[in-house]
């Protein structure tokens, strides 16, 4: 599994590009971008695409989203083996 690549991370990815596009043309560019864990790691990401960001703020986030796949295959496994128990 690659994180980069799922939908739901590049999606927050384009939301936050989006939301920069809506800020500058109604009210004031951003210049600053925060998130928390996985939200942060979009912040990263989008900040090289929109212009006007000077400041990136993350809180607990992964400096490489693919290694959050160790994790998500290691819940899977505890998941299923949960489930299989009566």
């Amino acid at each position: 599994m690659v994180i980069l690549k799922t939908p739901i991370f590049l999606g927050n990815i384009e939301d936050l590009i989006s939301a920069a596009q809506f800020l500058k043309k109604n009210y004031t560019a951003p210049t600053l971008l925060v998130g928390h864990s996985l939200g942060g790691t979009a912040s990263l990401f989008a900040a090289s695409q929109i212009e006007s960001i000077r400041t990136v703020a993350t809180i607990g986030a992964p400096s490489n989203p693919n290694m959050l796949s160790i994790y998500f295959r290691a819940a899977l496994m505890i998941l299923m083996l949960l489930v299989k128990q009566p």
